[in-house]
């Protein structure tokens, strides 16, 4: 059985897991900071309001088309 080895010297497999395993927590952190953005929980603020003036305008609607906005039982 013969033994291979890289053309150009001894291999180096240690030395390239170890940056790949510097370069994943890096690029984890540029992901995280990209997350908690302020302005992404803005304009997530802003859909959900916007959204709960849809449903009160909706719940009129409903109200007005069975009668029952201003008329008392």
């Amino acid at each position: 059985m013969t033994k291979l080895t890289a053309a150009h010297g001894d291999d180096n497999f240690q030395v390239i897991s170890m940056n790949q395993h510097l370069f994943r927590e890096l690029a984890a952190r540029d992901d995280l900071a990209i997350a908690l953005d302020s302005d992404s929980l803005t304009l997530q603020c802003k859909v959900v309001h916007q959204l709960s003036h849809v449903n009160r305008r909706l719940e009129l609607l409903r109200l007005s088309i069975n009668g029952e906005l201003y008329h008392e039982r």
